[in-house]
């Protein structure tokens, strides 16, 4: 649960590589993907980005 809290709270301020390889994931990890689902508020801001 630790590890999940901290892969979730930290996709908002840095890459996913960084974090992967903070958490103990190899690149490209399938498990790591499940840690994070994208909500509106990213995609709201994301399409503000491309503005």
């Amino acid at each position: 649960m630790a590890r999940k809290t901290f892969v979730g709270l930290l996709f908002k301020h840095t890459k996913n590589e960084v974090i992967g390889s903070m958490s103990g994931h190899a690149p490209g990890s399938k498990a790591f993907r499940r840690y994070y689902a994208v909500d509106q508020d990213d995609r709201e801001k994301a399409m503000k980005n491309l503005e």
